[in-house]
């Protein structure tokens, strides 16, 4: 049995690639030849000519049936096909001149195809059967069916036979140091793709990660200072069941929404939830986003409600609240934060505004730098709007922040937009208890 380097390289060559040339080349004979006999005057054989051509047709579309169908071709089968095609030619030039034909030099193209498809058997199969054929070609000593031709006679035509034997040896040798640099330098981009895809999953695990880091801290603090609150009332006696309860309840709260965040980074049949892109309106994008938020201090604005964007729904929903926050945040309390939703052609414009301090250019420009942050040790790990960006690029938008000082700041989250309804398949982003969604404006 051939070892896996004798084979027919299906890398470089496959059957619809195959059938296409050689339908080309018997399209190419049968007009060379009908316009060397009728047009030109060269009295050629006609019928059996045209008979080998047909046999070479009849063949590729047998190959071609075979192929449709879907039945698994044997792996010698290109390799055969290309020693049938040598013998074909070396037929068709037997009738019309042997070695005086121009069409000789087709010997080379087929010598070239075996250096850059075949195996090292198959090549060595057709190189040395078209060497042979050419060479019986000038042993024949035909006569040019061309007329006035030249015909290769003597030291001639054994030097052209000679010489086109190591043009052979050369376009073997070139051919074939070329074939090997390029399938090294595909194994080369095989592999760095393969690098590339695993470092693309350890990048989007880590920026899962952050962003449930990110979102666990609020919730984390809230029961740190609730239950040491708790602790130092309950010892001393200064608080009520009452309060005590209410308090245990937020604190629960709090670890619902930790465990809400712990499962984005569980699998589904072994793929995160959390990383799976899906079609999703952007009201339903918002809703999700503006859970656990004030959303009485949020107006939202949606021209259309409806417009389908393609993200991982609920990472891309923690980063607008993270956004929505900061604004909350940096606004007065007596001010409301802006969300309008927008689109020019194909890209929707996801907005959120807020009428804070505003920030300096050079901060807003280091604003989506990892770990970043102008909030006081302990109030932020700089991390919202760097996942933010990292979600949008990879949903093929951006992140745009415009801001001066004493204006506010508005962040502009661009998406591709995607035409028609959401797909049946789609996660959806809103909770699961109708009771515990907030209402969106519009």
């Amino acid at each position: 049995m051939p070892s896996a380097r004798d084979a027919f390289d299906y890398e470089h060559v496959n059957v619809p690639w195959l059938l296409r040339l050689r339908y080309g080349a018997a399209l190419g004979h049968v007009m060379t030849i009908l316009v060397a006999h009728f047009g030109v005057g060269v009295p050629l054989p006609l019928a059996p000519m045209l008979a080998i051509i047909g046999v070479a047709l009849i063949s590729n579309v047998a190959l071609h049936h075979a192929y449709r169908r879907g039945r698994r071709l044997p792996g010698w089968t290109p390799g055969a096909i290309m020693v049938g095609d040598v013998l074909l030619l070396t037929s068709l030039l037997v009738l019309s001149g042997g070695a005086s034909n121009p069409a000789v030099a087709f010997y080379f193209v087929h010598i070239s195809l075996a250096t850059l498809v075949a195996g090292r058997r198959w090549r060595a199969t057709i190189i040395t059967l078209s060497l042979g054929c050419l060479w019986l070609l000038f042993a024949l000593g035909q006569t040019s069916p061309l007329g006035d031709a030249p015909v290769a006679k003597g030291t001639y035509q054994w030097g052209m036979a000679v010489f086109m034997t190591i043009a052979a040896f050369f376009i073997f040798y070139f051919g074939d140091r070329v074939g090997r640099a390029l399938r090294d330098r595909e194994e080369e981009i095989a592999l760095a793709r393969d690098a590339a895809a695993r470092d693309e999953k350890l990048a989007s695990l880590a920026t899962l990660a952050a962003g449930a880091a990110h979102e666990l801290s609020t919730p984390l603090s809230t029961i740190a200072m609730l239950s040491g609150e708790l602790r130092n009332n309950l010892r001393d006696g200064r608080i009520s069941l009452e309060e005590a309860a209410e308090d245990a309840r937020v604190i629960r709260e709090e670890v619902r929404r930790c465990r809400d965040v712990l499962n984005l980074m569980s699998a589904d049949a072994g793929e995160s939830r959390g990383e799976a892109f899906e079609d999703v309106t952007v009201e339903e994008l918002l809703e999700e986003a503006l859970r656990h938020v004030g959303h009485a201090r949020v107006q939202v604005d949606l021209k259309d409600p409806d417009v389908v964007v393609h993200v991982p729904p609920r990472p891309m929903a923690l980063a607008l609240r993270g956004i929505i926050k900061n604004a909350c945040q940096a606004s007065p309390s007596d001010r409301r934060v802006e969300v309008t939703a927008d689109w020019d052609g194909r890209r929707l414009n996801l907005a959120v505004r807020d009428h804070g301090p505003g920030m300096e250019r050079e901060v807003a420009r280091r604003a989506t730098e990892p770990f970043f942050t102008t909030k006081p040790a302990g109030e932020g790990m700089g991390l919202g709007l760097f996942l933010a960006l990292d979600l949008a690029r990879r949903a093929g938008g951006d992140l745009v922040i415009n801001s001066a000082p004493g204006r506010g700041t508005q962040v502009t989250m661009e998406l591709p937009r995607v035409d028609g309804p959401p797909s049946s398949s789609r996660v959806q982003v809103l909770a699961k208890r109708e009771s515990e969604r907030p209402r969106v404006a519009e």
